[in-house]
């Protein structure tokens, strides 16, 4: 490759469609390469449904002559990602959820494939299109949210006000500029987030922080429509909160809820409930995905996952 070139290398995008003046385009289900000058564009299904925008690290890599290729390489200037034949690939090493370790059962150590993953292990994992749901439209607007969960982040150290939040700063922060390196950032719009007292329970409407204005925010107490839960004195969500997580968020420490990869992902929402009581922390509401219930934990808690929400613009 010549010098000149180095910064802007060929990517393999299996289901990108793009418009020449990069509004969002029908998907055709056709794999193309695309050389990423200028950058990418978000792209939209054909049946509106889901959105493709951004990338990030989210399938183990198993192919072990893959693994060798990829060991012998440097990290680009792209996120310390490495570029091989025309993908990318970020290694990490493995972090098993502590969240009661000692009494869960063995697939709570597991990856997708029911491997075992071994903690401080270096794994391998390929950098791919982040494929999201679409939530409203508006016009040439659109608010999507994350199909699968894509990384661990604990809500805070020590404070629970999500303005002040470490999971914000770090998601409009470190999350947007790797995601978005090679795409398009100002298709995201800055969204002005309702921190109000109508977004979390009743009981803790005295821990309203003011509005934000972000690229990035996580979903309220509110917005996941919580109902009754007549086995529990804490609430259940819509089924629409279900998600996944994928080997990437699970290797960085995201604990496991159900075999399948049902993972915990935190809201944006304080709470003066605990349901843990682990510490004096104080708490921060989340969503059991799969099973929708939801619940709080301590803000320092590091094994719960992010479910990213933003705006896009199609024009």
């Amino acid at each position: 490759m010549k010098k000149s070139f180095a910064l802007v290398p060929i990517l393999f995008v299996s289901s990108l469609s793009m418009t020449s003046c990069g509004v969002l385009a029908p998907f055709n289900g056709s794999q193309n390469i695309y050389d990423l000058t200028p950058v990418l564009n978000p792209v939209i299904d054909k049946d509106a449904n889901t959105v493709e925008f951004g990338l990030y690290p989210q399938t183990r890599v198993l192919d072990e002559e893959l693994i060798a290729s990829l060991n012998t390489l440097q990290p680009s200037k792209t996120n310390g990602w490495y570029l091989y034949l025309n993908n990318y690939y970020a290694k990490i090493k493995g972090k098993i959820a502590t969240y009661e370790v000692e009494t869960r059962p063995s697939w709570y150590k597991q990856f997708s494939n029911g491997e075992e993953m071994i903690d401080g292990q270096e794994y391998w994992f390929k950098c791919e299109p982040i494929i999201w749901d679409i939530i409203t439209k508006n016009d040439n607007d659109y608010i999507i949210k994350t199909h699968y969960l894509l990384d661990a982040h604990r809500f805070d150290d020590d404070s629970n006000d999500y303005s002040q939040s470490e999971i914000r700063t770090w998601l409009n922060g470190e999350f947007f500029d790797t995601a978005f390196a090679l795409y398009n950032k100002s298709k995201v719009l800055i969204s002005e987030v309702d921190n109000s007292a109508s977004q979390t329970d009743e009981s803790s409407v005295s821990l309203a922080c003011e509005n934000t204005f972000d690229k990035v925010y996580l979903k309220s107490f509110a917005e996941i429509n919580p109902k009754a839960n007549t086995s529990s004195s804490f609430p259940k969500a819509d089924k629409n909160n279900e998600a996944r997580m994928t080997d990437y968020a699970f290797a960085h420490g995201g604990y496991k809820i159900t075999e399948d990869m049902g993972g915990g992902f935190w809201l944006r929402s304080p709470s003066l409930r605990s349901f843990q009581n682990r510490s004096e922390k104080p708490d921060a509401w989340y969503v059991e995905s799969k099973f929708c219930n939801v619940l709080t934990d301590d803000v320092d808690m590091t094994d719960l996952v992010v479910q990213p929400i933003i705006k896009i613009s199609s024009k």
